[in-house]
């Protein structure tokens, strides 16, 4: 079970999305991770550990956890959303969360490793959790507003 520090992390990270990328809560979050000043174009802000955040329509769209070292970047050392831990394997995942609304496998014929993806139901987000298909340790952890059909 998530601790009530974890649940505030969870919250306050769910309340940057949709949010500008300015003010004091993006300035925390800024701080926490190390990001990059943001440019005020669409894109990405990033950070050397591996935390991005997409920003679409001058509006905060996802925050991306890379949890293993990937793509550059040494992999996410902070706080995960929701509990989950750097050294969870996707049965931990899956125990912690319970069961996602829905599971699928990344495509083969990407140039990166295989995934297992599991995306949960969070409000007004969606939290995507990536674990390996051989080692099933835990890839990344992304939250991002739901897209409209």
């Amino acid at each position: 079970m998530a601790s009530k520090t974890e649940i505030a992390h969870s919250d306050w990270y769910l309340a940057l999305l949709g949010q500008p990328p300015a003010g004091p809560l993006f300035a925390r979050f800024s701080d926490e991770f190390g990001l990059e000043p943001w440019d005020g174009k669409n894109g990405w802000v990033e950070a050397p550990e591996g935390v991005s955040v997409r920003v679409r329509d001058g509006r905060i769209w996802a925050i991306i956890f890379l949890v293993a070292p990937q793509h550059g970047y040494t992999g996410c050392i902070g706080t995960l959303p929701f509990g989950l831990k750097q050294n969870m394997v996707r049965e931990d995942v899956l125990r912690h969360l319970g069961t996602p609304m829905e599971s699928r496998r990344s495509r083969e014929d990407s140039a990166l490793p295989p995934v297992s993806i599991d995306i949960y139901d969070a409000g007004a987000a969606e939290l995507i959790v990536e674990t390996g298909i051989t080692d099933k340790t835990l890839r990344a952890v992304r939250l991002q507003l739901h897209i409209a059909e």
